[in-house]
């Protein structure tokens, strides 16, 4: 505990893009590594919420297979690979998120955007 808190106060200022990838395995990490909180909860929610649906229609699709139900099957696995697809999508936003993030951290915006016409 004393280690992991040493390492979070002499962190460094910048942050490692492939450490924020690797983090990306868990719902939100990246963004939180990133210190991107509110991102890292959303997206930590929305990458959560899609893998337990996709869990839930692993489950109906074994079930009605089991019970011979091909019907109820064939919709339950269909669904199961359309949320398969977009886990992969949301992970892979997330990712980049992080990456880009990582990159970016410790960048502070010095200038002023203005938006006009001159003559």
């Amino acid at each position: 505990m004393k280690i992991l808190l040493l390492l979070l106060v002499l962190a460094p200022v910048k942050r490692s893009p492939s450490t924020a990838i690797l983090l990306s395995i868990f719902p939100g990490g990246g963004q939180f590594y990133t210190e991107n909180y509110i991102k890292g909860a959303v997206f930590a929610t929305i990458e959560t919420t899609l893998l337990g649906f996709t869990v839930y229609a692993h489950i109906k699709a074994e079930n009605a297979k089991r019970d011979k139900d091909w019907q109820s099957y064939e919709y339950h696995s269909n669904r199961r690979y359309n949320l398969l697809w977009w886990d992969g999508i949301v992970w892979a936003l997330c990712t980049a998120d992080a990456y880009i993030s990582a990159h970016f951290y410790g960048f502070e915006r010095k200038g002023k955007l203005e938006v006009g016409f001159r003559f």
